[in-house]
């Protein structure tokens, strides 16, 4: 199997990216944020782009914030979107790994704020939750406004077959790049 050659140089958008938006890359979220250029539901709404115009997209940590019903309709529009070689980028919580660290009973550190909530709330220790509550988080995220829940969660193996089901054959897996959140995917594919 051939590679597509990359795209030429052109548009990147970050979608869903809240209060993060990548640096070089158009903004676009579901609620009107400061430095965000498109306001829209990326997962109900068509997207605010010519077909093939972009070269890139980001999706850090909002996929799994749609319903996964939804996920041929986002990946229509990521590959209406995206030039010929154009790069998909998708970083999002593995189910495997927070599966493996709740069995064997291991936490990582996440974000302070939940923590605490959690502490506050119900007990414990904010620096060392339990792997239920640990594993709660992972999943099912902050839950600090509407939205910010998420409705599914993949393995790598999974998120690959429905990239290749929708038109992205060829999704590869990256360990070397920095996390925002210990035990996510993140994987690229390019539009053949």
């Amino acid at each position: 199997v051939t590679e597509p050659k990359p795209a030429p140089a052109g548009i990147k958008i970050d979608i869903g990216c809240g209060t993060n938006p990548t640096p070089g890359y158009v903004a676009c979220d579901a609620r009107a944020l400061k430095n965000v250029a498109h306001v829209f539901d990326f997962g109900t709404a068509r997207w605010p782009f010519k077909d093939n115009t972009v070269v890139e997209i980001i999706m850090q940590h909002s996929i799994e914030h749609i319903s996964y019903r939804r996920l041929p309709f986002v990946l229509g529009e990521a590959r209406r979107v995206l030039a010929p070689g154009g790069k998909l980028i998708i970083r999002t919580p593995d189910s495997r790994f927070i599966i493996d660290h709740y069995l064997a009973g291991k936490i990582t550190k996440e974000f302070p704020p939940d923590q605490e909530f959690i502490a506050n709330n119900f007990g414990g220790d904010p620096n060392n939750l339990t792997p239920g509550w640990w594993a709660v988080l992972k999943m099912f995220s902050g839950q600090d406004y509407s939205g910010n829940e998420h409705r599914f969660c993949f393995d790598f193996e999974t998120l690959a077959g429905v990239l290749k089901s929708q038109g992205f054959p060829n999704a590869k897996r990256f360990t070397d790049k920095p996390v925002w959140s210990p035990g996510e995917i993140y994987c690229e594919v390019l539009k053949p």
